[in-house]
């Protein structure tokens, strides 16, 4: 009998097949790697007992002058603004309707309350009434609070109140108002043609719905960024908005609004805040002087002026057009220069100065990219996932390699992938892209590329957005009305067992034309961190003949797969294994468990040809 340590490579590859894979680890999930080894990833938790309202697909973090750090973050339904833990609704009013209470009316029996109003809401709007009195045995209470639109026309739209009325009934002479919220978008959205196909928001069946044969709706996405103190802040093809950070009473107010504003952008698809000169940049906007559109537009304010946009020569605001693609996606900021990002090509936008003040260069053709918030920028380096590859930008455009692109475009929900959401754990070296599989309208599986170990690893998680911000301590991220800390604790919400397994591909440990008998494992984990008093996991060893054949199960008498616990505490263990292949795993469901697994030795010898 002899020992022989078990060498596997870093990172799960599924590039080839099982047996062809030797060597590799095969398969996983909730597990990463670190100095070349797997362990159990970190836990998370709900970062706040507070719940937004909605699918949230965007995070940003900044402070105020203070150092007072902020949250802003948008569903398909809601704007919000968390400060320690307490989420404030600053979604911005589109419209108030002045009137009295005799545009108010209740049925006797009927919960219902109707607004007559020539209005622009939706189905699933939000609207708040106040200065309107009781009537109709509803009370003031009642009807001066937020709603939620349940019915309309073109000339009325219908809430439901808490109780029914007692008769038939209309308000008084009283001055009433009725505030409008931004209107809702769909929760997830489908489209059938690519990133951006289809007009934007022009169809009467509700926001960003498009007449396209193919196409039946976009989710609301959301450009973010701030000017010091100040929140600025866009859904994707709609008007810019701005909070001033400090008072979170308020709602959030049109950029067109503030003082002094000049030829604020009416629409735009992405805003940066360019750190070296202090320009706000909206992308994918409409020219001065025109309401329509033009996807491939750039313009900037004037330097520390984020009202004034009209270019002239005593200012630095300006703008230019992207000389290629269809529409501008996205842009991201590194140390060197902005990179935009269109349907089909990049570019790198930089500073020049007067009188330009800023110039574009081509620096990528025949590109794609998945989503808005498919990209991420990790040591200045650009990584992003497109339609059919992942991609890096340093310099100049690379595909990057990836172990596991069969598994991940295989299975992806082409579809939708418009809801990719990518970002960092700058702590463990790793972007990490969230995605929807196929037949799936949310984001229910990651894949994760460590960019120090150069290697790749996925997994099953919901996550709808991410953000791993300097002034934050861990990743937040957003799923199911909560957001959660990641790489906090070691458990699922603190209750609930994280299932984390590795499996390695089926390997010989003769030269592949003999059998092996196997007797004994020697097993390396660590479980540094744990707090459960008894940490284990399970190693599970499978046998098999051939690449073709079976696995041997548990019932097979004398070659059979071997279930061993093993603790801190677990110096060997004695097994009977039997055949030419072999493939090892690591599992655990284990609440207060971290695991790391070492290099596993097992005692094997040469067991005949047949």
């Amino acid at each position: 009998m002899a020992l022989q340590k078990i060498s596997i490579k870093p990172g799960v590859f599924r590039n080839n097949t099982n047996y062809s894979s030797e060597g590799r680890y095969f398969d996983g999930d909730k597990v990463r790697f670190r100095s070349g080894v797997p362990e159990k990833i970190g836990g998370w938790s709900k970062y706040s007992s507070d719940a937004y309202v909605g699918t949230c697909t965007a995070l940003f973090g900044w402070n105020l002058l203070s150092g007072v750090p902020l949250l802003a973050f948008g569903s398909n339904l809601k704007y919000y603004i968390d400060e320690s833990g307490v989420y404030h609704d600053v979604t911005p009013v589109q419209r108030t309707a002045t009137t009295t209470g005799a545009s108010l009316s209740v049925t006797n029996g009927s919960a219902v309350l109707r607004i007559t109003d020539t209005h622009t809401a939706g189905l699933g709007d939000y609207l708040t009434v106040s200065g309107a009195v009781g009537f109709g045995g509803i009370t003031a209470a009642q009807i001066n609070k937020e709603h939620i639109v349940t019915n309309l026309t073109s000339s009325y739209v219908e809430v439901v109140l808490s109780s029914n009325a007692t008769s038939n009934a209309a308000g008084g002479a009283e001055v009433v108002h009725v505030y409008y919220q931004l209107n809702v978008a769909p929760e997830y959205g489908t489209m059938g043609y690519g990133w951006g196909a289809g007009a934007w928001g022009t169809n009467t069946s509700g926001w960003g719905t498009s007449s396209e044969s193919g196409i039946s709706s976009k989710p609301r996405l959301w450009a973010q960024t701030a000017f010091g103190e100040i929140h600025v802040f866009a859904p994707v093809g709609g008007a810019i908005y701005y909070h001033m950070g400090a008072d979170l009473t308020a709602r959030a107010l049109p950029l067109s609004g503030f003082s002094g504003s000049s030829d604020v952008p009416l629409m735009c698809v992405e805003l940066l805040m360019s750190k070296a000169d202090r320009h706000l940049i909206a992308f994918g906007c409409n020219p001065v002087g025109s309401t329509d559109q033009d996807p491939l537009l750039i313009r900037w304010c004037d330097t520390e002026d984020l009202a004034n946009w009209t270019p002239s020569q005593t200012n630095a605001s300006g703008d230019l057009r992207v000389g290629s693609g269809n529409t501008i996606v996205t842009a991201v900021q590194t140390k060197q220069e902005i990179v935009v990002f269109t349907d089909g090509s990049l570019h790198s936008m930089q500073y020049v100065g007067a009188p330009y003040t800023y110039g574009i260069l081509p620096v990528g053709e025949n590109i794609s990219i998945a989503s808005k918030n498919s990209v991420a920028v990790a040591n200045n380096i650009v990584y992003w996932i497109g339609t059919d590859k992942f991609y890096t930008y340093n310099g100049s455009v690379n595909t990057l390699p990836c172990d596991v692109y069969d598994y991940v475009f295989s299975n992806i929900n082409s579809d939708a992938m418009f809801l990719v959401c990518s970002g960092t754990n700058e702590g463990f070296s790793e972007v990490w892209w969230h995605y929807p599989t196929k037949g799936s309208t949310v984001n229910n599986r990651y894949v994760i590329y460590n960019y120090i170990e150069q290697c790749w690893y996925y997994g099953s998680l919901t996550r709808t957005a991410w953000l791993d911000c300097p002034s934050r301590r861990y990743p937040i991220a957003a799923y199911n009305g909560h957001l959660y800390l990641h790489e906090f604790g070691i458990d699922d919400d603190y209750f609930t067992p994280i299932e984390s397994f590795i499996e390695t591909a089926d390997f010989d440990l003769a030269d592949g034309d003999k059998f092996v008998f196997a007797r004994r494992i020697i097993p390396d984990v660590s479980f540094t961190n744990s707090n459960t008093t008894t940490p284990q996991v399970t190693m599970v060893i499978t046998p098999r003949n051939t690449p073709g054949g079976a696995y041997f199960n548990a019932d097979s008498p004398t070659v059979k797969t071997t279930n061993l616990d093993i603790t801190q505490y677990t110096e060997q263990c004695h097994i009977r294994i039997r055949g030419r292949q072999i493939k090892f795993r690591i599992e655990s469901n284990q609440i207060g468990c971290q695991w790391r697994l070492g290099s596993t030795r097992v005692d094997v010898q040469t067991d005949g040809a047949k």
